[in-house]
């Protein structure tokens, strides 16, 4: 496990945009539940919301004033600085992602579009982004292609995207969420959504799916019901 504050390449370990103040809040509240005890749950596959990490999550949001998030369950104003809860967001996955030592590439450009976190790297997505990314491995367009060969995995299949989401309402997540896929990420299943609010979290979510061709919207992560805490577990396995 990697010490508190590294960041693998790509990432700088700051938290995102949030500044010093959500990043410290963060780091304070990590100290406080022990780095040992996260790296644990970590390992284990994540505890829910009585566990570590979802404490230390609550924990930072109560030092910036943001309330808890088990009180954010609907949808419309939340009441509360959207932008910090996607900081605080930020900032713990940064952290976990870190002391998970999976690979990853955070805040990066694909398509036009700014990425929260590409694991393990944004290079899939960028080959998603170009024109004639559906080519097949022969390099002819299309599953036949001129010379026959074989198609390609889907473009973005390799990687997957964690669309951070602070809102409290659906409108401005939602936008985002389908950016992103429109952009960045062809294959809604590794599209994941990391939230603080369920409302929002879905409406991004469904956004997602539809931008990348419908079906079953990628997973969901919320700090409300404590999910949040199997996230680094899952795209460790």
């Amino acid at each position: 496990m990697a010490e508190l504050g590294a960041a693998p390449e790509g990432g700088d370990g700051t938290g995102g945009g949030g500044g010093a103040g959500v990043k410290d809040a963060v780091y304070a509240a990590i100290e406080s539940a022990g780095r040992a005890e996260i790296a644990r749950e970590l390992r284990a596959g994540g505890c829910g919301a009585r566990g570590p990490v979802c404490g230390a999550l609550r924990a930072a949001a109560g030092r910036v004033g943001l309330p808890d998030p088990r009180t954010c369950r609907g949808g419309g104003g939340g009441g509360y600085d959207e932008d910090g809860a996607a900081a605080v967001l930020t900032a713990m996955l940064h952290y976990l992602l870190s002391a998970a030592s999976v690979p990853s590439q955070r805040r990066v450009a694909v398509g036009g579009v700014e990425v929260d976190v590409a694991v393990p790297d944004a290079a899939a997505l960028r080959h998603a982004a170009r024109p004639g990314a559906s080519a097949t491995a022969s390099g002819g367009p299309g599953a036949g292609g001129a010379s026959g060969g074989r198609p390609r995995p889907p473009a973005g299949a390799d990687a997957v995207v964690v669309c951070i989401v602070g809102e409290a309402g659906g409108e401005a997540a939602e936008r985002r969420a389908r950016r992103t896929a429109a952009a960045a990420q062809p294959v809604r299943e590794n599209l994941w959504i990391a939230g603080w609010s369920p409302a929002a979290a879905a409406a991004a979510a469904a956004a997602a799916a539809a931008a990348a061709g419908g079906g079953a919207a990628g997973r969901t992560y919320l700090a409300s019901d404590g999910s949040f805490a199997s996230l680094v577990p899952d795209l460790a396995s």
